[in-house]
C-alpha cells in the first residue's frame, strides 16, 4: 500500500473525529438547579429532607429568580449556601461513578454581597479528594461558572459545598450544578485502529527493504 495513501486516510480520519458534534451528556446530579421544591415566591429555607438529592449540614436556602434583584442562573430558582442556623454550612450529593472514568464537574457561584466569599468544592470518597478547590473569586452582580474534571476511583462520589468565609448566613450562590461523564468520541476506536495499521505496513515496509 502507498505510504502517502495510507497518510492521507489517516489525516482524513483525524479530521472526521475532530469534527463530531458532542453527545449531549447525562448529568448525574439530582435538581443540580434547585428548583424542587416548587413554589417558592422570595427566598425559604428548607428541611435537607425535603430537598430532592441534596443533603447539608443545615437547612437548604432556596431563592427565586429575581428576589433582591439576584436573578438565576438558570431555571427560576437557586441556593444560597450560607443558610440559615449553625456553622460551617455545606452542601452535598453522593452520585453513582464508575473507577477510572472521567467525569466534569461544572457549576455556576455568585457573591451575595462582597469579594471576601468563598467556598470549597470537593469531589470525594471515602480514600479521600479527586478535585477540592476554593473558589475565592466572586463578583457581586454577576454569575461565574466554574468547570473541572476528577476521576473516579470508586463507585460513589460525594460532590460538596463548603462555605469559608465570611461565617455568618449571607454568602455564595449556586445554581445549575452538573456532573456528567467524560464520553469517549465513538470514532476514537476506528482512528487507533487506524493509527495501528498504519504502523503495521510501516513495519513491513522496513522489514522488505532491510
Amino acid at each position: 500500500m502507498n505510504t502517502l495513501k495510507t497518510i492521507a486516510t489517516l489525516t482524513f480520519a483525524a479530521i472526521t473525529l475532530l469534527s463530531l458534534p458532542a453527545t449531549a451528556a447525562t448529568n448525574l446530579i439530582v435538581n443540580g438547579g434547585f428548583e424542587n421544591p416548587t413554589g417558592v415566591t422570595t427566598w425559604t429555607p428548607f428541611s435537607p429532607s425535603v430537598v430532592p438529592g441534596w443533603s447539608g449540614s443545615n437547612s437548604v436556602e432556596i431563592w427565586r429568580t429575581g428576589f433582591n434583584g439576584v436573578p438565576s442562573y438558570e431555571g427560576v430558582q437557586h441556593a444560597e449556601l450560607n443558610s440559615t442556623g449553625a456553622a460551617p454550612f455545606s452542601l452535598f450529593q453522593d452520585i453513582s461513578t464508575i473507577a477510572g472514568q472521567t467525569y466534569e464537574l461544572s457549576f455556576a457561584y455568585r457573591a451575595r454581597a462582597n469579594s471576601s466569599e468563598s467556598f470549597r468544592v470537593q469531589a470525594s470518597n471515602t480514600g479521600g479528594d479527586m478535585l477540592s478547590q476554593v473558589i475565592d473569586d466572586h463578583v457581586v452582580g454577576q454569575w461565574s461558572t466554574f468547570t473541572q474534571t476528577f476521576l473516579a476511583t470508586s463507585g460513589l462520589t460525594t460532590i460538596s459545598f463548603t462555605s469559608i468565609t465570611p461565617s455568618g448566613t449571607v454568602a455564595n450562590f449556586l445554581d445549575d450544578v452538573r456532573v456528567s461523564a467524560v464520553p469517549l468520541p465513538a470514532a476514537a476506536p476506528l482512528f487507533a485502529s487506524a493509527l495501528g495499521l498504519f504502523g503495521f505496513l510501516q513495519s513491513r515496509r522496513r522489514n522488505k527493504t532491510s
